[in-house]
């Protein structure tokens, strides 16, 4: 019979002590970080927006990755392939974002010349959205103006000291009329429909046109799973490993929505900590064989997981938790091994089992 190497209540003593150190256990009352983080909205000037949106101190997880926010002197803006825009409006029930680009702000004669293309996979142009095409460095054939255009389409643009001619239309328009006026570059900008038949009928200016932005409409995953994360008193995030929306909840994440009390489904699961529930304790001393401090901390059977860990605690002793989930529905279940790793009393050892009842995922 092996000699015990520490009083009984201490032994127990330590063992609560490993547990609550070691095990993240959803007992307490903090709420979850990456909750309280998404809870955040943007702000920034007059926008104010959560999800599929991130940036300033909404973390990257609470939106999805197209979606950062940046704000400078309580300007809002948001990057869309190479192209920088200045947001003017976010309309979550519509997913309706209207923007401006940044290099055609309160200004016609842009310091290079680069057509709007959007990441297609999350923007579309709204039904509102309207094509200008400007086109700049033109040479003037013949007449000096396209007479189906108008005066009003006219206009000079200085670049790099440099005055060009240029003018804008809201419409294609013929090969015929394009050799009238030999442009070197053209630049597609996206106006307001109601822009575009303004200038069309001279009661409005190019930089106003232009100042006025047009709509995109975004199509993210998760969208329409975010109502029911919200409705359950989650917060919506972004799972970059799985590419799918995940629902932060003050214990813990979900897949869906947050588990209220008394349900269990499997839009409910959680998917990032280990979640337990003491429900008996039974010690029991007995002689066990744990793996070495310097062996792997994890295995896999066909029975489910085990994971290993280990504290030291002092003149050599050392205490190991296993930890074996199973795969088929049975109790999961820890032991404890309190020994001494000294050579004097290496085969003293003093077991102790655990039973937990547990939701289980690994992080």
């Amino acid at each position: 019979m092996h000699p015990q190497l520490f009083p009984s209540p201490l032994i127990f003593i330590l063992i609560i002590f490993f547990v609550f150190l070691h095990v993240p256990i959803s007992l307490c009352n903090d709420d979850d970080e990456r909750y309280l983080n998404c809870s955040r909205p943007f702000e920034c000037g007059s926008i104010r927006n959560i999800y599929p949106f991130w940036g300033r101190d909404r973390p990257d997880y609470c939106g999805h990755p197209g979606f950062e926010l940046e704000c400078h002197d309580d300007i809002t803006e948001i990057q869309i392939m190479t192209e920088r825009y200045r947001v003017l409006g976010i309309t979550p029930d519509s997913q309706t974002l209207k923007v401006a680009r940044d290099d055609f702000w309160n200004n016609t004669c842009p310091s290079r010349f680069a057509n709007t293309t959007l990441n297609l996979t999350i923007f579309n142009y709204a039904s509102t959205a309207r094509s200008l095409t400007l086109r700049y460095n033109c040479t003037i054939n013949n007449i000096p103006v396209i007479p189906t255009l108008g005066p009003s389409s006219q206009f000079n643009c200085s670049i790099n000291q440099t005055t060009l001619n240029a003018f804008f239309t809201t419409r294609p328009i013929s090969s015929t009329e394009a050799n009238l006026w030999k442009c070197n570059n053209n630049v597609i900008v996206p106006v307001h429909l109601t822009a575009a038949s303004a200038l069309e009928r001279n009661a409005t200016t190019l930089v106003d046109a232009l100042d006025g932005g047009f709509e995109l409409q975004w199509s993210t995953v998760g969208s329409a799973t975010c109502n029911q994360c919200l409705g359950s008193g989650g917060q919506c995030g972004y799972n970059s490993t799985s590419g799918q929306l995940i629902c932060f909840c003050r214990d813990q994440p979900y897949n869906t929505t947050c588990l209220t009390p008394g349900t269990s489904s499997a839009s409910s699961l959680p998917v990032t900590t280990l979640h337990l529930a003491i429900a008996s304790v039974a010690v029991a001393a007995s002689p066990a064989s744990f793996p070495s401090p310097t062996t792997a901390l994890m295995s896999t059977t066909t029975g489910g997981t085990t994971l290993y860990s280990y504290q030291s605690i002092s003149n050599g002793a050392y205490l190991w938790l296993r930890w074996l989930h199973h795969l088929t529905p049975a109790p999961n279940q820890g032991d404890l091994d309190l020994r001494s790793s000294s050579p004097a009393n290496s085969v003293a050892s003093s077991r102790h089992q655990l039973h937990f009842s547990s939701q289980f995922s690994l992080i």
